[in-house]
């Protein structure tokens, strides 16, 4: 297989998120910031490997912009808490097993920006914490925070709808049908799991995502571990009554984009996604729309090459729900043959469409066209 694109994002790039709200198009802007671990205290790196990205959010209306930011901020000040607490208990772990005898115990902890999403007047921003703690195995916990885009204020679960408990209802109805539907014949759930449907009905365990509203059970809640984290997607249609602020569009856009490098011209009247004008970096390329593009995603993957070839999604580098005509998205290409590869996923009148990013001497987009690959979130 050709060598595969590692990609590291340009400082200070946005990717633009837009959605349809009362006021017409809402254009925001979200980035994954990097927490900058590589100084922290030099005891907690000797013992635990760790890594962390939180997002940061862009509007026109800086009120709102505020409101939100200083809520994710939380996110950094929470972590490092949590950071603090294990570096405690591994100090301890990591004693007794000298005496033990044994001198390479490790631990980690790691938080990613998952996923991000515009609907009406929500924006969902997904995220996801590994950690290892000692024992058999680590373990993850992925939760969600909802934004309301008029005023900035985290969503709580009793405010996306009139009727609360008619809404459970259905979701509860909708859920039980498709743990026992084909689509989920690979997962075993505990006995009586049904009973623990309520606990994902509250804040940080749903989501808007652009097939409806998801709800999030993570590990141990309704099935064992090797089951991982399951979510449940209910298509808005099933619940357009009792669900508010929130709509789907279908995509309009063909997709289509070329690969503009640093070396080419014709880069004059090309454009940045949040509208800055092309910074100048012969390590960089553009990613530029031909045509009005729909939900652009950029994603860090891993690959398992089984009978068919799959790339699993890692974690969201950067997205854009619309990128018009001769925009671009500028990406930076240092080889690094250690990280995982990367995935250009667009949503299109077609249904979506996945490329892996190559480089061949030049770097070229391969099409998956399940012949070749596919690509799961």
């Amino acid at each position: 297989m050709k060598k595969l694109l590692s990609l590291v994002l340009i400082i200070g790039l946005l990717f633009a998120l837009a959605g349809c709200g009362g006021e017409g198009v809402r254009e925001v802007s979200v980035r994954a910031v990097d927490l900058g671990l590589d100084n922290v205290n030099n005891g907690i790196r000797d013992i635990i490997e760790v890594q962390a990205e939180v997002p940061e959010v862009i509007l026109a209306d800086e009120t709102v912009q505020k409101a939100i930011n200083d809520d994710l901020k939380l996110l950094q000040t929470e972590f490092m808490q949590r950071l603090g607490e294990l570096f405690s208990d591994a100090n301890e772990y990591t004693a007794a097993m000298a005496d033990a005898g044994i001198d390479d115990a490790l631990f980690a902890m790691d938080l990613n920006v998952r996923d991000a999403y515009v609907n009406g007047d929500i924006l969902s921003i997904v995220l996801e914490e590994y950690s290892y703690t000692g024992g058999a195995h680590g373990s993850s916990l992925r939760c969600a925070f909802n934004y309301d885009l008029k005023d900035g204020h985290l969503l709580a679960w009793e405010e996306i709808s009139a009727d609360s408990s008619a809404l459970v209802k259905t979701l509860k109805e909708y859920i039980i049908a498709q743990a026992s539907s084909n689509s989920y014949d690979d997962y075993y759930f505990f006995d009586y799991y049904e009973e623990y449907l309520d606990s994902a009905f509250g804040d940080g365990t749903w989501y808007f995502s652009n097939e409806g509203l998801t709800i999030i059970y993570n590990q141990y809640t309704i099935a064992p571990y090797a089951a991982g984290i399951i979510e449940f997607t209910i298509p808005l249609e099933e619940i357009e009554q009792l669900a508010l602020n929130a709509n789907n569009s279908e995509p309009t856009a063909k997709g289509e984009f070329e690969i503009i490098h640093y070396s080419d011209g014709d880069k004059e009247d090309i454009k940045l996604s949040a509208g800055d004008m092309y910074m100048q970096d012969k390590d960089s390329f553009l990613l530029t729309a031909q045509e009005n593009m729909d939900s652009v995603k950029v994603y860090r993957a891993n690959y398992y090459e089984g009978e068919n070839s799959t790339f699993y999604a890692e974690k969201l580098l950067l997205m854009t729900s619309n990128l018009k005509k001769r925009e671009a998205l500028q990406l930076k290409y240092p080889l690094n043959d250690g990280l995982a590869y990367i995935i250009v996923s667009i949503e299109t009148n077609q249904g979506t469409v996945n490329y892996v990013l190559v480089d061949d001497g030049t770097i070229e987009a391969n099409k998956l066209d399940g012949t070749n690959g596919e690509f799961v979130k």
